[in-house]
């Protein structure tokens, strides 16, 4: 059996990965809402660990989210043409879902799923927004 490349003591059992409690403490603050503690115990494992995986995989998680300016805005350029369309169709289209695109109804169908299918098969899938029509 070969020596292990890295050299000095083995990490105290709290600060194994494998073990169960450090990933059981980060889901629990994660879980109650604690991202700040939950970055900041991952920080420390990260800093006392081997790079690992699992907690590759708890850094993205946590990532603080980012907010992008995408293109002109065009999507909320449209709200308007899409509220008209709602305030003028949506009764002939009660329990259905639509899409709709810059106020044009791209398709109707009582499963969402479908129209997603219907409207990646015409190739106008990414320019659609999903509405679910119900009654009152």
């Amino acid at each position: 059996m070969s020596q292990p490349l890295v050299h000095g003591p083995p990490p105290a059992p709290s600060a194994s990965v494998e073990g169960a409690f450090p990933i059981d403490e980060l889901r629990r603050l994660l879980q109650s809402g604690s991202l700040d503690e939950a970055r900041g115990l991952l920080e420390s494992l990260r800093a006392r660990s081997a790079p690992h995986p699992e907690l590759d995989r708890w850094a993205r998680l946590l990532r603080p989210p980012r907010a992008r300016v995408g293109g002109e805005g065009r999507r909320s350029s449209y709200v308007a043409e899409n509220a008209a369309w709602l305030r003028e169709n949506s009764e002939a289209y009660h329990g259905q879902w639509v899409a709709l695109d810059k106020g044009v109804l791209l398709g109707a169908n009582p499963d969402r799923l479908e129209l997603h299918r219907e409207l990646e098969r015409r190739g106008v899938l990414a320019d659609a927004l999903f509405f679910r029509l119900t009654p009152g």
